[in-house]
């Protein structure tokens, strides 16, 4: 069979991020990545952070990336701004480029655009007070 190690549960949480079932493929991957001890791999948890952020499970990527810590890496932190843009939480989005900022951390070029597309209205900006364009 194939050998369980945190490779093939990243692997198996992008597959559950492509479902159509609520994160219901993903809740139960990421119980046994708990059940073997490979949860708090890096991996593993950059592979919880796309897949609850891509099923608009925010609460719970959010979770995963704050357990995370220290070992947060550039994809980590690209997949959480990922859910935010694409579940419409500009604001979010939008203070999570901050909270990159401060850490040292640069978002990738294609989710600068997003964001910048998001936020674009002038009603937002102004919710944003001006975030939005000092990035």
């Amino acid at each position: 069979g194939i050998k369980k190690n945190n490779f093939t549960f990243s692997s198996v949480l992008r597959a559950c991020a492509r479902m159509r079932d609520d994160g219901k493929c993903g809740q139960q991957v990421h119980a046994n990545a708990i059940k073997l001890g490979v949860e708090s791999d890096v991996y593993v948890h950059c592979g919880l952070i796309d897949m609850y952020g891509k099923c608009g499970l925010l609460k719970d990527a959010r979770r995963a990336f704050e357990m995370i810590g220290d070992k947060r890496n550039a994809a980590c932190w690209n997949a959480m701004l990922t859910g935010y843009i694409q579940h419409g939480f500009c604001i979010e989005a939008i203070k999570f480029l901050y909270h990159m900022k401060s850490a040292g951390m640069q978002p990738q070029e294609s989710l600068l655009n997003e964001v910048r597309s998001a936020c674009g209205s002038q009603a937002l900006e102004s919710k944003t007070d001006g975030m939005c364009t000092g990035y």
